[in-house]
């Protein structure tokens, strides 16, 4: 069972599934522009083992903190992050996750 309560940073289970919304519904431009942030830091770090899904997003979140003001912004970006980090796992293969 989803947990329908507030998170850590005030918003509800609601808001998040708002935020997701919205969040699934940016331009394929969009889409391109963070993918190839998203792949060009990756790239940078030569030598590494790679990253988790949660510092990868975690990373991308930090280099936005500027633009991001209220807790329905973050909600926002975190939705919008994580559906570009699966889109780029699951339907475009660029990405590939590893077991440990």
């Amino acid at each position: 069972a989803e947990y329908m309560g507030t998170d850590a940073t005030g918003t509800t289970a609601a808001d998040r599934m708002r935020a997701a919304a919205r969040a699934k519904a940016i331009s394929f431009e969009e889409y391109q522009r963070v993918a190839n942030i998203l792949v060009l830091h990756l790239r940078s770090r030569h030598g590494s083992t790679g990253m988790t899904f949660g510092e990868l997003r975690a990373w991308y979140l930090n280099s936005i903190k500027d633009k991001i003001e209220t807790t329905e912004q973050l909600a926002e970006q975190t939705a919008l992050i994580t559906s570009i980090i699966e889109r780029l796992r699951v339907t475009d293969h660029v990405l590939v996750r590893i077991d440990q």
